[in-house]
């Protein structure tokens, strides 16, 4: 099944004393670029959720948010920098006597200076903290990819109407090819007969040789049998599904190339017609592959 880089997921877990709530959103991307905020107690754990992701997520720009609540209270310690709470203090009374200023510093005040103290978390035992917070992952990358397996089926059945339409424009060119070559030797001779005054049939070798020298410049059977590959691989990509998204971007590429090809070579109007109408819907196509894993 083809999946959308679209989605969002949310998972939760507690063993009772620590709580975790994980929120993961994805966009489209060329490549994969994984973004965590979470608290900085678990920045040792960065690693192993980088990886978790990457199991069920191969492309897209991924931005996990990770909520920690603790349910039992922490015994942390503030340490109060005391060395540098006596200068502030020293400094204060030198600015007061100075400038004639009151000294009105309180507790509050020195706290005021994110430097006076420091607190000291209790150790996280990180193995055990993972046991929880991976499930919760897990969790939200599951229903991340549910998500994106939804979006994908719908973008698959929009990218098989425009493959019908584009085959309907090509259907029209291959049956219309065959007979470039005989309007213009048509053509030809209507022209030739208004212009010269001997029959026609006096330079039907000239002519022939005309004809054959544009029919094989004209030419587009070898443009044809390669799109006519390249649509009905692309249906069997989306019938495949998995990760397509690049080799689909690929396969535009090459439909693009054929077509311009058979654009430039036929001067029909039907076939350029249906070139600039076959064109629409592969930018259509191309479009809606951006947003493929």
């Amino acid at each position: 099944m083809l999946r959308s880089m679209t989605g969002f997921g949310r998972g939760e877990y507690s063993d009772g004393e620590r709580r975790f709530i994980v929120e993961i959103k994805t966009v489209n991307h060329r490549y994969i670029d994984i973004n965590v905020r979470m608290p900085r107690d678990l920045i040792s754990l960065e690693e192993k959720i980088h990886k978790l992701v990457k199991k069920h997520i191969t492309r897209g720009k991924v931005d996990i948010f990770i909520t920690s609540y603790n349910i039992k209270t922490q015994q942390n310690t503030v340490v109060l920098n005391e060395d540098l709470i006596v200068s502030l203090l020293e400094s204060m009374k030198a600015l007061s006597e100075k400038f004639g200023l009151d000294n009105d510093v309180t507790t509050s005040t020195i706290l005021q200076f994110p430097e006076s103290y420091t607190i000291v978390y209790d150790e996280v035992d990180t193995e055990k903290i993972w046991e929880i917070l991976g499930v919760a992952c897990e969790q939200a990358l599951l229903n991340v990819v549910e998500m994106r397996e939804k979006e994908g089926s719908a973008i698959s059945k929009n990218l098989l109407d425009i493959l019908a339409n584009m085959e309907k424009c090509f259907a029209e060119i291959k049956e219309k090819s065959p007979q470039v070559p005989i309007e213009y030797k048509k053509k030809l001779e209507q022209r030739l007969d208004e212009l010269l005054t001997q029959p026609v049939d006096m330079i039907d070798e000239r002519i022939a040789i005309e004809v054959a020298l544009f029919a094989d410049k004209c030419n587009i059977d070898e443009e044809i049998a390669r799109l006519d590959s390249h649509i009905t691989q692309g249906r069997n990509i989306l019938s495949d599904g998995g990760v397509a998204g690049r080799t689909l971007d690929f396969l535009v590429q090459e439909m693009n190339r054929e077509v311009n090809t058979i654009g430039s070579k036929t001067n029909s109007i039907e076939i350029t017609e249906n070139v600039i109408a076959l064109k629409s819907e592969i930018e259509k196509f191309r479009e809606q592959i951006q947003n493929i894993e």
